[in-house]
């Protein structure tokens, strides 16, 4: 519930209804009080992970169905080509087939989540007194949940979903690219530890000037 994601926490810290609230960009929910909503939506959650897996897996021979079709043609083997041709449609079709489930299941499921969190919230806030209201300005309050509760959405969905895409496809990648020249692999992953260091720069500077906009409604 949102009252143990976020003003149960106040509690812990020895704020009550009658305590401002504390204007703090380090406020943060704890994650592991997601876990009650995880659990409920935990079927949608695997089938859209199973989803991810198989998809990709799918996905990335496509490149490898290309190929065997080429060197059909080249070989003058129509009948070997004209297959290898048929399977690469059949597997990017049924690859898409799966990345829609997956964006159906566990976006939907985040979807949920938000609405169920919301609830919480909305039956927490009639449960307060109204010092508690005197002494914060509602607009505040909405806008803080409001902000809070759509970034906990994107992380139990979209941040799961594509956490866990980019970790399957980065290995299986890695491991067609080995298989096929491990020179050329290695020359293309040259950029990588750059590229690491300017997203991990980048995410530090968003996450500085969201929590800038966070504590100017505190």
């Amino acid at each position: 519930m949102v009252s143990r994601l976020r003003f149960d926490g106040l509690a812990d810290r020895g704020y009550s209804s009658s305590t401002p609230l504390p204007a703090q960009p380090g406020f943060r929910v704890r994650i592991h009080r997601l876990t009650p909503y995880l659990r409920r939506h935990r079927g949608a959650l695997i089938v859209g992970l199973v989803s991810i897996v198989l998809g990709d897996l799918l996905l990335l021979s496509a490149p490898w169905w290309l190929r065997r079709a080429i060197d059909g043609l080249e070989a003058g083997d129509l009948e070997a080509s004209r297959r290898a041709a048929l399977l690469l449609l059949a597997v990017t079709a049924v690859g898409g087939v799966f990345k829609f489930v997956m964006r159906r299941w566990m976006i939907g499921a985040s979807r949920w989540m938000e609405l169920e969190i919301r609830r919480d919230f909305t039956a927490h806030l009639f449960g307060l007194s109204p010092s508690f209201f005197d002494r914060n300005k509602v607009g505040d309050l909405m806008a803080l949940a409001t902000n809070d509760l759509n970034a906990i959405r994107m992380l139990l969905g979209p941040g799961i979903m594509y956490v866990v895409n980019t970790a399957v496809t980065l290995t299986v990648a890695l491991a067609l690219m080995l298989a096929l020249s491990p020179k050329l692999a290695l020359v293309a992953l040259l950029p990588l530890p750059l590229l690491a260091i300017a997203v991990h720069h980048g995410s530090r500077l968003t996450y500085a000037r969201y929590a800038k906009v966070q504590a100017q409604f505190g």
